[in-house]
């Protein structure tokens, strides 16, 4: 690992994994002041350590652990980041996801966090207003349930001790593949790709088990709200159609 001192990197390798609640701003040496600059698609977790902050003595409310395994801590929040990342990217969803889809699925807290290709899940509790996340590459994933945690592994990555349970784990993972679901499923020309690959072509096909989805979405409503997610879609029309999805009536929603 770089970024960290010497002392925490040895600590790291004998133990053969990094434990995330016992992490503190002055294991990591390294500061990014322009996390504008840094390249957010690669990133494995976001640890929010804002509990620690102190006006003026430590400044840190960030830790920032890469797939590359390079660490380093940020004075913006994990929220502040987020608004950043998502300014950086062209297709904006996680205001579509929160306010129409999520519901329409039944999904009310803890969401995702979707920018783009990058799609960034929970993993802790909030503290001072903010999570700590994992970047989101299901196929690439493996978590490990113990008796003090859960471990999550990445081929290439330092593997992560979560001081979570493995009930929390999975219902987030369950709520996360529902929504990944169901925007691969049902999107056109969606930029998901792999979520956090490079973006490609989802093709246009229903699903079998709309069962699952709690608001009954129908196929021609599903697609027209994925062809919406590239426009600026008004405040309006989201109230519009959010109320149509729990009413079980689309005659009304304007074409897009």
């Amino acid at each position: 690992m770089s970024g960290v001192t010497d002392e925490y990197n040895k600590q790291v390798q004998q133990t053969g994994y990094l434990a995330v609640a016992d992490l503190r701003t002055e294991d990591v040496v390294a500061v990014e002041s322009e996390p504008a600059r840094v390249a957010w698609a690669n990133v494995f977790a976001l640890v929010n350590v804002s509990q620690y902050w102190v006006a003026g003595e430590q400044p840190y409310r960030t830790i920032v652990i890469m797939q590359d395994n390079r660490v380093f801590k940020l004075i913006q929040s994990i929220q502040r980041l987020m608004t950043l990342i998502e300014d950086q990217r062209l297709l904006k969803l996680d205001a579509h996801i929160r306010k129409l889809i999520a519901p329409a699925l039944g999904l009310h807290r803890n969401l995702p966090y979707v920018a783009g290709d990058l799609c960034l899940v929970p993993v802790t509790p909030r503290v001072r207003s903010n999570n700590s996340w994992v970047h989101w590459q299901s196929d690439e994933m493996n978590w490990d349930y113990r008796q003090d945690g859960t471990m999550l592994t990445r081929e290439g990555c330092v593997p992560l001790l979560w001081a979570v349970s493995d009930e929390i784990i999975k219902r987030r993972i369950r709520d996360c593949s529902r929504l990944v679901s169901f925007l691969q499923s049902y999107g056109q020309k969606l930029r998901l790709g792999k979520l956090g690959h490079e973006a490609i072509r989802v093709t246009v096909s229903p699903v079998s088990d709309v069962q699952d989805v709690d608001q009954r979405v129908t196929y021609n409503w599903a697609m027209r709200v994925m062809m919406s997610l590239s426009q600026q879609v008004e405040e309006k029309v989201l109230s519009l159609a959010l109320r149509e999805i729990q009413q079980g009536d689309y005659s009304r929603m304007p074409e897009v």
